[in-house]
C-alpha cells in the first residue's frame, strides 16, 4: 500500500489539476497509466525476488480494498454519464465517492480487527 502511496501523489494532483483546467482526457488517462505503470513494476518486483506475490498478497482484506476500489471507479462511471450538476461548483458524486471511500476505510479497519483478535470463545467446546 505504501507503494502505491508513494508513486500515486503527484498523479492524484496531476489529475486534479487537468480535471479543473477542462482536460478530461489526461485527467482520464493519467491514473490508467499510472496503474499499468504500477503492474509493470510490480511484475519486475516478482520476477527479480522469485516470489509469487499473488500467495504472499492473498488477505480478505486486499480482496475487500479491491471491491472498494470498483465501487469508487463504477461511481465515476456512472458519475460520467450523469446529468451535469453542480453543488459548489463540485458534482455530488464527488462528495459521495469520499462518503463511499471513507466508509470503506472504516469497515475493512474494523474487519482486520476482528481478524486479529480472532473469534471471541464462547466457553463452550466446540
Amino acid at each position: 500500500m505504501l507503494f502505491g502511496l508513494v508513486t500515486s501523489r503527484s498523479g492524484i494532483v496531476m489529475t486534479a489539476v487537468s480535471a479543473t483546467t477542462d482536460q478530461p482526457q489526461l485527467a482520464y488517462g493519467n491514473p490508467v497509466g499510472e496503474i499499468a505503470a504500477q503492474t509493470v513494476a510490480l511484475v519486475a518486483a516478482a520476477f527479480l525476488c522469485g516470489v509469487n506475490l499473488e500467495h504472499a498478497a492473498a488477505s480478505v482484506t486486499n480482496i475487500l480494498f479491491g471491491g472498494l476500489l470498483i465501487g469508487l471507479l463504477g461511481m465515476s462511471l456512472m458519475a460520467a454519464f450523469s446529468p451535469p450538476l453542480a453543488v459548489w461548483a463540485v458534482h455530488p458524486a464527488s462528495f459521495a465517492m469520499v462518503a463511499f471511500y471513507l466508509s470503506g476505510l472504516w469497515l475493512i479497519r474494523g474487519l482486520r480487527a476482528t481478524l486479529l483478535a480472532g473469534r471471541p470463545h464462547s466457553g463452550d467446546a466446540p
